[in-house]
């Protein structure tokens, strides 16, 4: 399971990490190279990554956050050296914290299009947020499972969801179970023995 950062979440700390370390990578100390296309063949080795220190990607603390190069990120891994370097980091970040950045949120231009920022955070939360409660239907309406608890499914897809993309809340799933449980969706909502179930199969016809 990967517990990745939240795209508001690396927007807000991106700035204070530059204000702690330096727009660089934390285990070369160089410039970042933003080319998403391949390069000779292979993926951007000199793309910048939001690298854990204690290899923990669910501990997303910001004093367990650094950037690095792709490769560097890679290559630490299987290197002693720059895991004790990382570990010593986040000892230190422990001790003294990371300094807030100050000065972005004061500037106009950042305020005007902070509703813009809001509205692409909530539909790439919508996004991920519809793609990880299908994947939950099609993995667990499966064999012998014909039908799932609608409370117990909604508050494990908000659980799945706040580990993989860094929030989500059962009002949220509600609203994307509501929509793949529509007459347009696949999926079907209905009451039977005072509980409400969800199935794969219309449950007029399988009666």
């Amino acid at each position: 399971m990967t517990y990745r950062l939240g795209t508001k979440q690396k927007r807000l700390w991106n700035p204070r990490l530059d204000n702690h370390y330096g727009n660089l990578c934390f285990y070369c100390k160089t410039e970042f190279i933003e080319v998403e296309h391949m390069i000779q063949g292979m993926t951007n080795p000199l793309l910048m990554e939001f690298d854990h220190l204690n290899d923990r990607e669910y501990d997303n603390r910001i004093e367990n956050i650094v950037k690095s190069h792709k490769s560097c990120n890679s290559k630490k891994r299987y290197d002693k050296t720059m895991k004790d370097q990382a570990l010593e980091q986040l000892r230190l970040n422990e001790s003294q914290g990371i300094a807030e950045a100050g000065t972005i949120e004061e500037i106009p231009e950042h305020k005007e299009n902070e509703a813009q920022r809001n509205e692409r955070d909530e539909i790439y939360s919508n996004i991920e947020f519809m793609k990880i409660s299908i994947e939950y239907l099609e993995s667990n309406l499966q064999g012998d499972c014909i039908r799932l608890p609608y409370s117990s499914t909604v508050d494990s897809i908000a659980m799945r969801c706040f580990k993989q993309v860094g929030h989500g809340s059962p009002v949220s799933i509600r609203r994307t179970l509501n929509m793949v449980t529509s007459d347009e969706g696949d999926y079907y909502r209905y009451r039977e023995g005072g509980k409400q179930w969800i199935s794969k199969q219309n449950p007029l016809l399988s009666k």
